[in-house]
């Protein structure tokens, strides 16, 4: 996959999928600025593409089994359809967020 079917793919995500181009740099490559750089023109290797495909791949599968909504009184709450957990914040992103953050301390208190 070249640079132009990577940016297209991550468009067409991010149409689906509210995530920042900041937030796919780092927690697919660990580089905030890698897509704003392949914007610019940045070469991209075969490898590091998959990488990014597979990341977001992995994330939209996360997000799809995610349910976020709002009370009566305002107040937010995620909850995951896989381990039944919840949290609530003020905001959407912060009920996610603090989800998020259960859900992987949950993770490593598991047995492997």
């Amino acid at each position: 996959m070249g640079r132009d079917e990577l940016l297209k793919l991550i468009s067409e995500y991010q149409a689906r999928v509210p995530i920042a181009d900041t937030t796919i740099g780092l927690r697919a490559l660990n580089d905030p600025h890698f897509v704003l750089r392949l914007r610019d023109g940045r070469r991209c290797w075969p490898e590091t593409a998959a990488k990014v495909q597979a990341f977001l791949e992995e994330y939209e599968a996360e997000a799809n089994r995610l349910n976020v909504l709002c009370t009566e009184d305002g107040t937010w709450i995620a909850h995951d359809r896989r381990s039944g957990l919840a949290h609530s914040g003020r905001t959407a992103k912060l009920a996610e967020v603090s989800l998020r953050k259960l859900l992987d301390q949950s993770s490593e208190r598991a047995p492997a």
